[in-house]
């Protein structure tokens, strides 16, 4: 259940490893903050410091990424990209979702570093008459680990989906055609240069449905994504699926 933003203030998280170790964790009469429980065992609460258990869940929330020259890209100016995110956040807004990647400045996993990556062309598709599609992605870079920790805290609770996701745009993707190998094809060859093609991923498809089609051919565009979601094996998502279509509530996910 996604909840308000706390207001500004310190971020804290408590471990259960030690209850897990036999240990039991004293009761804090303190105001827990709505913060979701991004491993799945911690408790956020308020403290007055910064402890080395939240730098190190902080740590594990950064976003870290691998781009190399995309497939028969090489040597054009400038190359295409394909790129390995770990933790590529996602503000969703339906159709005006934004990518976001939280990183840390001088993180020596930015490969290549954040001035040089955003100014990378990076698409998700094509779009039409040999066009591409080019997703709204948003780069942050945050001087330490605590302010990306509240920056992420102050969006409120964060959905995480587990495993490798491939995120695409497909155009006329009610005919599996197009699906398969407009959308999914180029983007399947990303998992090969990264050498992952061997694991179970699920499809984030970023395009929308035509009214018209959906109209005179109903279903066809869910029974395409089905398909590309059980080819992967972890089903599939929309950007319409994650909601937040209001401006101002805008749910995190991970």
């Amino acid at each position: 259940e996604v909840g308000a933003a706390s207001p500004p203030t310190n971020w804290y998280s408590q471990s259960s490893r030690r209850e897990e170790e036999g240990g039991k964790r004293p009761e804090s009469k303190e105001a827990r903050l709505p913060l979701e429980r991004i491993l799945g065992s911690e408790i956020v609460r308020k403290t007055e410091s910064f402890s080395p258990e939240d730098q190190e869940l902080a740590r594990s929330l950064r976003t870290t990424w691998q781009c190399q020259e995309a497939h028969n890209e090489q040597g054009k100016k400038p190359p295409r990209l394909t790129c390995l995110f770990r933790n590529l956040y996602i503000e969703a807004r339906g159709q005006k979702s934004v990518l976001v990647a939280h990183a840390l400045k001088g993180d020596a996993e930015l490969s290549p570093p954040v001035s040089k990556a955003s100014k990378a062309e990076i698409i998700t598709g094509n779009a039409g008459v040999l066009g591409s599609t080019h997703p709204q992605l948003r780069w942050q870079e945050h001087a330490s680990l605590q302010q990306l920790a509240e920056a992420i805290h102050l969006k409120g609770d964060v959905k995480t989906h587990r495993g490798m996701s491939v995120v695409l745009h497909t155009l006329w993707h009610f005919n599996i055609g197009h699906a398969m190998f407009d959308g999914l094809y180029p983007a399947f060859l990303s998992l090969v240069q990264f050498a992952r093609q061997d694991e179970p991923f699920r499809t984030i498809l970023m395009g929308t449905h035509d009214k018209s089609v959906d109209a005179k051919m109903p279903g066809a565009y869910e029974r395409s994504e089905k398909t590309l979601g059980m080819i992967g094996g972890l089903g599939h998502l929309t950007l319409d699926s994650l909601g937040g279509l209001a401006e101002k509530h805008a749910p995190l996910h991970r």
